[in-house]
């Protein structure tokens, strides 16, 4: 079976910032489990919404609008560090990147959860 786990990092104004370790890696691991637990991704259009609005967003009648939280343009979710074996050499690879400027695109993110 699937397994993450959830660490909440900061709490600010109904969001939470999460780091997130993966035991096993299946497709939308991380939305399908954060919207299982009651707290979808925000901005994800496929598990953070009713399945009205997905239909509405999906054929742009709507847009990605999330309640208080306004228009939020993509799921903000970001893999800060990944780490594997090179397929063909074996050797450990990491990747970082931090997730400041991909989730700045959100105003109520920014002013709310990044510049606390």
């Amino acid at each position: 079976p699937a397994h993450t786990r959830f660490e909440p990092v900061r709490v600010v104004d109904g969001l939470t910032l999460c780091r997130v370790l993966l035991y096993s890696g299946r497709t939308h691991q991380i939305r399908v489990h954060a919207s299982a637990l009651g707290f979808p991704v925000l901005g994800d259009k496929l598990y953070g919404q009713t399945d009205a609005d997905f239909f509405a967003l999906t054929k742009g009648v709507q847009a990605p609008v999330f309640g208080r939280f306004g228009v939020v343009p993509r799921h903000l979710l970001h893999a800060t560090s990944i780490c594997f074996c090179h397929p063909l050499t074996k050797a450990p690879m990491q990747f970082t990147a931090p997730f400041d400027g991909a989730f700045a695109e959100s105003e109520h993110v920014r002013t709310h959860l990044l510049d606390p």
